[in-house]
C-alpha cells in the first residue's frame, strides 16, 4: 500500500484531484491514508499538494491515469506482486454481508466494515466501496473511483475469484467500463453464473429490461425484481414501482405507489423522487404539492439533481409567481448548476428571462448550449425572432437556430429551416429549408414533417404533400389533418371528396384544434360534405374563435354583420 500510494503521488494529475477533494469532502479519508505514511512520504510535496487551489477538470476514466503510469516504473512488477492479496485475507464473507447490507437498505452506515478493510489494504473491499460509492452516492462517486484504481493497481482481479460476490463485481466494473473493457454481453453472462446471489438477480433484472447483453425479456426481469423484493432489497421495490408506473400492460399507480413507498423507506433515492412526482401528479395517490416537496428536499440532500430540478421547477410554476417563491427556485437552480446540471443552468436563463432580467437569462442560455444543452439556443433564438422580452434580431435568431442544428439538435434544424422558408435572418431558400427540414424529421419532430408537406404544397405539388401529411408520424396530428382536408374538399392534385375532406376537419376539431371548426363551419356554411346548416356554422365558428383562431373570428364578424 505504501509503495503504491508513493506511486500514485508522483502523478500529477492525483496531485490535483486530491486538491480537488480537500474541497468536496473526501480529502479526510486521502490525508487519513498520508498521514499515517509521514516518514516515508515527502511532507513538502503533502504541503505543496495541500495549498494547490482547487482545479476544474473532470477526469473521466480515473483508472487510466493509474494504468498508463505505471508501467512506466521499472519495478512494477515487483509493486504487482506485492500487492495481490493473499486468497485467507479477503475476509469474503464479511465483505459479502456488508455488501448485502447495502443494497438491502440505502444507509452509509453500511459501509463502515467495508471502510475499514478498505483502509487495511483488502482490495476486495476497496472494489466494493469503489462500487457502492459511485452507484448509490453521486456526491462519492470520484472517491469510489479511486477506492477502484487502488484496488485494481494492486494486482487483484475479481475475475479470477472464486466467489460470487468477486465475480459480480467484476461484471459490474465490466459493466461500467472501469479497469476492463465494457462489454454488455460479457456483464451479462457472468452476472448470469452467479445468479444464486440476490445482487446477481437485481441486475438480471435490470439487463433483462433495458435488453442489456442480451435480448428484452420483461416477463423474465419481473420475475427476478420480485424475487428481489421479497428479500428486501430496496433496488426490486424501486423497480417494481418504475414497471407499474410505465409498462402500458402492466400498468397499476397504486401498486406503483406501494412499491416505491416500500423503496423510499429503505433510503432510496430514486423511490424518493418518484414519490416527489406521484404527489405532485396526483397519480397513485391524493395529488399533495407540500408532501411532493418533502420527498423532493430529501432527495436533494442526498444529492439527486432531478429532485433539485423538481423543486426548481415547482416553485417556479405553481405558486402564482410570488416573488419569494421565484427566488426560492432560482436558488434551487443554482444548487443543480453548481452540480454540473446542464439542465438546471438552462433553466436558471428561463427563469431570469421570466423574472425580467434578460441580461442573466440570456447569459445563461448561451451557457447552457455552450455546454451541450442546445435547448439553450433554441430558446433564446425565438426570443429574438419574436421579440419576447427584447428587440426583434431575425439574423441573431438564425445563428443561434444554425448552432443548435450544427450540435445535431432537432429544434435546432426545425427552426433553422423555418428561418430559410420564410426568409427570416437569412435569404429565403426553399430548397436549403427542405434540406434542415428533413434533418428534423428524421429525428422524429413532427413540426417539420408537417413543413415539408407544406414546402411541396407552395410549390402546387399536392400528392407529395399528401404523402408527407399522411406520414404515420403525423397520424393525430391536427394541422395535417386540416390540410389533407383541405386538398380531398378542393381536389386538388386528387379526385374531389368534400365528404372525405369533412371528415378529417372534424378528427381535427376533436382534438380541439381551432382550425378543424374553422373548416367544419365553413363546410356547414356552403353545404361541402355535409347538409348545409348555418347554426351548425356559427357554432363551429364560435367555437374556432374560443380556441384562437383568426379566421374563425374573420367569419363570425361576417355573418354577424350580414345579419344586423
Amino acid at each position: 500500500m505504501i509503495i503504491l500510494l508513493t506511486i500514485l503521488l508522483s502523478l500529477n494529475e492525483l496531485n490535483e484531484r486530491i486538491s480537488f477533494f480537500k474541497g468536496e469532502g473526501t480529502y479526510t479519508y486521502i490525508v487519513g491514508l498520508l498521514e499515517s505514511l509521514k516518514p516515508i512520504v515527502d511532507t513538502t510535496k503533502l504541503e505543496e499538494i495541500s495549498n494547490k487551489k482547487k482545479p476544474i477538470p473532470y477526469i473521466d476514466y480515473w483508472s487510466d491515469i493509474v494504468f498508463l503510469t505505471i508501467p512506466t516504473f521499472e519495478n512494477q512488477k515487483e509493486i504487482q506482486n506485492s500487492y495481490i492479496y493473499n486468497k485467507g485475507n479477503l475476509n469474503i464473507e464479511n465483505i459479502d454481508k456488508a455488501v448485502t447490507d447495502c443494497y438491502k437498505k440505502r444507509d452509509k452506515n453500511t459501509l463502515k466494515p467495508l471502510r475499514a478493510e478498505a483502509f487495511k489494504g483488502n482490495p476486495l473491499a476497496q472494489l466494493w466501496l469503489g462500487l457502492l460509492l459511485h452507484e448509490f452516492y453521486p456526491k462519492d462517486s470520484e472517491e469510489g473511483k479511486i477506492w477502484i484504481s487502488l484496488a485494481l493497481s494492486s494486482g487483484y482481479n475479481p475475475k479470477n475469484g472464486d466467489n460470487y460476490i468477486e465475480l459480480i463485481s467484476f461484471a459490474l466494473l465490466s459493466d461500467i467500463g472501469i479497469g476492463f473493457d465494457r462489454v454488455p454481453e460479457y456483464s451479462y453472462l457472468w452476472m448470469e453464473h452467479s445468479q444464486k446471489h440476490p445482487i446477481a438477480k437485481l441486475y438480471l433484472g435490470e439487463y433483462l429490461h433495458f435488453g442489456y447483453g442480451v435480448s428484452k425479456n420483461s416477463a423474465k426481469s419481473i420475475e427476478y425484481f420480485t424475487k428481489i423484493s421479497s428479500e428486501e432489497f430496496f433496488l426490486g421495490d424501486s423497480w417494481l414501482g418504475y414497471i407499474y408506473g410505465n409498462h402500458p400492460k402492466l400498468f397499476n399507480p397504486f401498486k406503483s405507489f406501494n412499491y416505491f413507498k416500500s423503496g423510499a423507506e429503505k433510503g432510496d433515492i430514486y423511490s424518493i423522487r418518484n414519490l416527489g412526482e406521484l404527489y405532485f401528479n396526483g397519480v397513485g395517490v391524493q395529488k399533495d404539492i407540500n408532501k411532493s416537496i418533502e420527498y423532493f428536499e430529501q432527495g436533494a440532500k442526498e444529492g439527486d439533481l432531478q429532485s433539485v430540478i423538481w423543486l426548481g421547477y415547482i416553485y417556479s410554476n405553481n405558486f402564482n409567481d410570488d416573488e419569494k417563491n421565484l427566488q426560492i427556485a432560482l436558488n434551487w437552480y443554482k444548487v443543480g448548476a453548481d452540480l454540473g446540471s446542464n439542465e438546471a443552468i438552462y433553466n436558471l436563463g428561463m427563469l431570469y428571462w421570466k423574472m425580467g432580467d434578460v441580461a442573466k437569462g440570456e447569459e445563461w442560455l448561451l451557457k447552457a448550449g455552450e455546454l451541450g444543452w442546445l435547448e439553450g439556443y433554441v430558446s433564446l433564438g425565438e426570443f429574438y425572432l419574436h421579440g419576447m422580452g427584447i428587440e426583434i434580431d431575425e439574423s441573431m435568431a438564425f445563428e443561434l437556430f444554425f448552432m443548435a442544428a450544427k450540435g445535431k439538435y432537432s429544434s435546432g434544424f426545425l427552426f433553422t429551416g423555418y428561418c430559410y422558408y420564410h426568409g427570416k435572418g437569412v435569404e429565403k431558400n426553399i430548397l436549403e429549408a427542405r434540406r434542415f427540414y428533413e434533418e428534423a424529421s428524421k429525428m422524429g419532430e413532427k413540426d417539420a414533417i408537417y413543413n415539408l408537406g407544406l414546402t411541396y404544397y407552395e410549390e402546387k405539388a399536392y400528392l407529395t404533400a399528401l404523402g408527407w401529411f399522411l406520414r404515420k408520424e403525423l397520424s393525430g396530428y391536427p394541422p395535417a389533418l386540416v390540410r389533407v382536408g383541405e386538398i380531398y374538399l378542393e381536389g386538388l392534385g386528387v379526385e374531389q371528396n368534400r365528404e372525405k375532406g369533412f371528415s378529417f376537419f372534424s378528427s381535427a376539431a376533436k382534438m380541439g384544434y381551432g382550425n378543424g371548426y374553422s373548416w367544419l363551419g365553413y363546410c356547414y356554411e356552403n353545404g361541402f360534405g355535409t347538409e348545409l346548416d348555418i347554426e351548425k356554422a356559427v357554432e363551429s365558428y364560435q367555437k374556432g374563435a374560443e380556441l384562437g383562431d383568426d379566421y374563425a373570428k374573420e367569419q363570425l364578424k361576417r355573418i354577424f354583420e350580414k345579419n344586423k
